[in-house]
């Protein structure tokens, strides 16, 4: 199996488990800032529900995009319009098929090439990107899961 096919199913499952435990998350907990000053459950969905748009269009272009300041409102806007879990694993999925289109279209002679991305320090291959998504949602599944201990929820799911 490939590094791509690999990365495809591993996403794949990552978007099935972080929608998985956020619909264990209690309605009245969705909007929830732990500390009045964290990220809600439906911020953290959001984010991880508009980020496979970006990650598709690096891989697309083999670039770091160039975003004007009205489209970053507009796609701002659009992921703040997304106000349920159902909202934003319809979007998360459809964006998760365009950048699983996308990382199906990269060759193994391309995961090695280097994507510049302005004002970091730092070096991204492709192959960083194509796994970006998947880093991306576990980081913020782990996040939902320690949400839920701070309500007293330790249960798996």
């Amino acid at each position: 199996m490939s590094y791509q096919d690999r990365m495809v199913r591993s996403t794949s499952r990552a978007v099935e488990t972080l929608f998985k435990n956020a619909r264990a998350v209690p309605a009245d907990k969705l909007e929830w800032q732990p500390m009045d000053q964290g990220r809600t459950v439906l911020d953290q969905l959001q984010e991880c529900s508009s980020s496979p748009r970006f990650y598709a269009m690096i891989l697309e272009e083999k670039k770091f995009p160039e975003i004007s300041d009205e489209d970053r409102a507009t796609m701002q806007a659009e992921r703040k319009s997304w106000a349920t879990i159902d909202d934003c694993e319809k979007a998360c999925k459809a964006y998760t098929d365009r950048f699983i289109a996308a990382v199906k279209n990269i060759s193994d002679n391309e995961l090695d090439t280097v994507i510049e991305i302005p004002g970091r320090d730092q070096e991204f291959t492709i192959s960083d990107i194509v796994a970006a998504h998947c880093n991306h949602l576990l980081y913020h599944n782990g996040q939902i899961n320690y949400m839920q201990t701070l309500y007293g929820d330790f249960d798996m799911h």
